[in-house]
């Protein structure tokens, strides 16, 4: 009797196991595009996060986050033939082939490979899977992005995300609204040496975060006066919400001069001396690019990611790797 109990068991845990296939727990990877710079952060199964990188992003490349439309790609028959064929051969073989591209994903690519390729050295392996993080996923920039991301051999764990979100979770508040209360209104602040960005969010019970379309602005970038047009904006957003919005109960801010003496006075006389005392920030080039690699990871691990046609990777991608073979063991 005990044999045949055992040998329904072993029957059972096998059908489980063709039905979820083993997942190899590779780290998250999170790459992201500032107008200056990018950034990469990657998380290990253990819960560590680790910055790997920040990249100085070209002149070229900086010019194109600054300009609100994009060059087109060249169109030529011969480039629409050789298309599929040039997407997929560098990646695999290791090869920088930037013919029939426009200018603005040239330089956008160079600076992802970069990270890509610091990411890897750490690693000691190649990586097929990273997540973009932008400040306004939503732009020319981030569709140009995304198609670099995919010309460096690389695949997308989720969709791009806006930054200022990921900051929001990264930084958790302590406090939230009760199951009886109604969402609380939050402003999230980005100030940086060449620009800035702001949002109004809802934080609701369950910690659900949600972007108030209209009151998002940003990023505005190398504009004169930067900070007195902040402040007309931020004035201008507060006294146009409609009646059913509150008044900012939360601030949360980033951004390598969000700690600017002047930002911080004009805020504390706008919104109350208490909410810029008890705000969150983080000033690191890095922000929020931590909860973003760890929400690549726990997507990975998710046993429905392998059955996905985008768990696949790029071309070869996966075979090259150390990282996601069934006997994997994380690096």
């Amino acid at each position: 009797m005990l044999l045949k109990y055992a040998a329904c068991l072993v029957a059972a845990v096998v059908r489980v196991a063709a039905h979820h296939p083993p997942r190899p727990r590779a780290p998250g990877v999170a790459f992201g595009l500032t107008p200056d710079y990018g950034t990469a952060v990657i998380h290990l199964k253990n819960g560590t996060t680790i910055p790997i990188a920040q990249v100085q992003g070209s002149a070229e490349y900086q010019a194109f986050m600054r300009v609100n439309t994009t060059a087109p790609a060249d169109e030529s028959s011969l480039c629409k033939w050789f298309a599929p064929t040039l997407d997929r051969l560098p990646s695999a073989l290791g090869l920088n082939v930037d013919i029939c591209r426009s200018p603005d994903l040239i330089s956008t690519k160079a600076l992802i490979s970069s990270l890509k390729l610091s990411v890897e050295s750490h690693l000691g392996t190649n990586i097929c899977f990273a997540s973009l993080v932008l400040d306004d996923p939503t732009s020319p920039q981030a569709r140009i992005a995304e198609q670099a991301l995919e010309l460096s051999g690389l695949r997308q764990v989720m969709p791009t995300v806006r930054r200022a979100k990921e900051v929001l979770y990264d930084l958790e508040s302590d406090q939230a609204p009760a199951f009886d209360e109604e969402p609380w209104t939050v402003l999230v602040l980005e100030y940086d040496a060449h620009w800035y960005s702001f949002g109004l969010y809802t934080i609701e019970e369950d910690g659900i975060v949600s972007h108030l379309e209209d009151p998002v602005h940003g990023p505005r970038i190398s504009i004169d006066g930067q900070m007195d047009s902040l402040k007309k904006e931020i004035k201008e957003s507060l006294a146009s919400l409609p009646p059913s919005v509150e008044r900012p109960r939360q601030l949360f801010m980033y951004g390598e001069q969000a700690d600017n003496a002047e930002l911080l006075d004009f805020l504390a006389e706008n919104l109350g001396s208490d909410l810029v005392k008890e705000r969150r920030a983080d000033t690191s080039v890095y922000a929020g690019m931590g909860y973003m690699a760890r929400a690549a990871h726990e997507r990975m691990d998710d046993v429905q990611f392998e059955t996905r046609d985008q768990s696949q990777g790029a071309w070869m991608c996966k075979w090259r790797s150390k990282l996601y073979k069934e006997d994997h063991e994380e690096l």
